[in-house]
């Protein structure tokens, strides 16, 4: 905080421009992790550049600040001001990277896919290792595992029967439908459940939802029309209509935790790699 300090007296002596001013307290300020402040310089810094390349400079070092304070959110939007027009390709790409890094960061795997194909699309040295982990853990989150197989080879250059075995099994993983869950419990309730691997939830859907449905017939068969309707037939309805909902949601759920566990062991398989090198 001296050295910043330092900065702000030199500067107010009128010995550098307002411009620099502000990008040099804005480095300094950053180089103690005094981030809020440092971004507020940055800002300043960027309102008052009067050119594209100093602009686009200051919004990389702006964009960097939020990612190392893990604000990736602010990173992305940061660096989607950049004027791309005045960017090689090689800058560029290195700029959908990091737009596509911070995507995954948030878990937005989607997003952080469109923009890996953008920098793919644009650099042709596919080789660097951080592009390469990025593309293995990415395709292992979004399911994709033939492209994750690849690009773990590509990586680690790990090509053992072990790792092969490992591929083999992630692929071979079944996978719930959701629409197949809610299909079934429309058939039959608490069936879609089941299906989902939830078998307790699925005979006590069965059961509350029969359950009900016998209670609107034995109101009706003794006369008590207006209990058997709005009591037992609306509560099944519900019950049945959300039954559905919920088995689709199940089947989701189930997939979740398959595919996390996967991550999970591809994850301990890098690490171990890496420290056999």
């Amino acid at each position: 905080m001296i050295i910043v300090l330092s900065w702000i007296c030199i500067f107010q002596s009128g010995a550098f421009s307002i411009n620099a001013q502000s990008i040099l307290i804005a480095d300094s300020l950053y180089s103690v992790k005094n981030y809020d402040l440092a971004a507020v310089y940055y800002e300043k810094a960027i309102y008052q550049v009067d050119n594209s390349q100093d602009y686009n400079d200051y919004l990389w070092r702006l964009a960097n600040l939020y990612r190392e304070s893990q604000d990736f959110n602010k990173s992305i939007k940061t660096l989607e001001r950049i004027r791309r027009a005045m960017l090689n390709d090689s800058v560029k790409s290195e700029l959908f990277y990091q737009i596509s890094f911070a995507y995954f960061m948030m878990d937005q795997y989607s997003k952080s896919y469109f923009n890996l194909l953008q920098y793919k699309s644009l650099d042709f040295k596919r080789s660097r290792e951080d592009v390469l982990l990025l593309e293995t853990l990415l395709y292992a989150k979004m399911g994709k595992w033939e492209k994750c197989e690849e690009a773990y080879y590509a990586y680690t250059k790990d090509t053992t029967k072990s790792s092969s075995d490992f591929f083999g099994d992630m692929k071979a993983v079944k996978r719930k439908s959701p629409e197949k869950a809610e299909n079934l419990s429309y058939l039959l309730p608490g069936a879609g459940q089941i299906y989902a691997g939830k078998p307790i939830r699925g005979l006590t859907s069965f059961t509350i939802q029969t359950g009900l449905l016998a209670f609107a017939a034995y109101n009706f068969l003794n006369g008590y029309y207006f209990s058997g309707t709005f009591t037992g037939v609306s509560l099944f309805y519900v019950f049945y209509m959300g039954g559905a909902r919920h088995a689709g949601y199940l089947a989701e759920n189930y997939n979740e935790a398959q595919n996390e566990k996967a991550y999970n062991l591809l994850l301990n398989r890098i690490e171990e790699n890496k420290k056999g090198h």
